[in-house]
């Protein structure tokens, strides 16, 4: 699915009309990696809830393919679905008994029948790496932080959306924690995913995504491929952002990162940025 946003601005009700959100034009093209970037409060967990349809534009169109969500009007079921989204720390939002009924929580309350959501639960699981047969019928509250942002994601995932949206999700992961999310969404983006993912984890962007927006006061500042916006520094302290500790790592070494740098064999990086880190 694509989705286009077209001038769309946001004000929170009974905010005297400030707006979040300033005259967004984006278009989201299917299985496209994008991260979107800025300083707190600029607006981009309100992007995030405005293409899932938690809010309605205040003014505005947005297409999901050929449909069309004009200001004020709900986007509907059916094109919801297909769109998932991951809140920062979804970990707190577990609730259920076990593993297996959280999971389950979105097919088990849209109808799906028993065969439909065991395979829909164990598909999730695959996709983020837990174990089925292990850990379906444990508690939630008794994993590892690591395991149950996994668990959170999976439950999203069980509905099987065309588009993933996560809200800061390297935010209290371990290192293992992000590598695992690193995996998963690297993987289900090569199924023909697209993902969408808000983060001050500069590391994390620069390692993964294809595409940057960066927002700062609700308008779009930056829309483009990576390696023009970490090159330019300016932009950078504009949105309050820190160079990827790679880049950073050349700089100190008096390598100037162009786009030589981005095409380097991925081998060498890794080493590079293996030496950076002990030192």
């Amino acid at each position: 699915m694509e989705v286009k946003l077209e001038n769309i601005q946001f004000s929170y009700p009974f905010s005297n009309g400030r707006l979040v959100l300033k005259n967004l034009s984006i278009n989201i093209k299917k299985n496209e990696y994008i991260g979107i970037v800025g300083p707190t409060g600029a607006g981009k967990t309100t992007l995030l809830e405005i293409v899932k349809g938690i809010h309605k534009p205040t003014d505005g169109i947005i297409y999901y393919d050929n449909f069309q969500v004009k200001q004020g009007k709900e986007l509907n079921r059916d094109l919801s679905l297909k769109i998932g989204l991951l809140f920062q720390f979804p970990e707190k939002q577990l609730f259920e008994e076990t593993v297996y009924d959280d999971i389950s929580f979105a097919p088990r309350n849209f109808g799906f029948s028993q065969s439909e959501i065991d395979y829909a639960v164990k598909r999730a699981m695959l996709l983020v790496n837990l174990d089925f047969s292990s850990i379906f019928f444990r508690s939630p509250f008794n994993l590892s932080g690591g395991e149950k942002r996994r668990v959170a994601l999976a439950g999203v995932l069980a509905m099987n959306p065309e588009i993933l949206m996560l809200d800061e999700p390297t935010t209290g992961v371990d290192n293992f924690g992000v590598i695992e999310v690193e995996k998963t969404l690297n993987n289900l983006y090569n199924e023909g995913k697209t993902i969408i993912v808000v983060s001050h984890d500069m590391d994390f962007i620069y390692k993964n995504v294809k595409r940057i927006i960066g927002i700062k006061d609700g308008e779009i500042k930056y829309d483009g491929d990576k390696i023009n916006f970490f090159n330019d520094e300016i932009l950078l302290k504009e949105l309050k952002l820190e160079m990827p500790s790679l880049l950073r790592w050349f700089r100190n070494k008096g390598y100037n990162p162009g786009i030589e740098l981005f095409q380097c064999d991925e081998k060498e990086i890794i080493l590079n940025y293996k030496k950076f880190m002990r030192q």
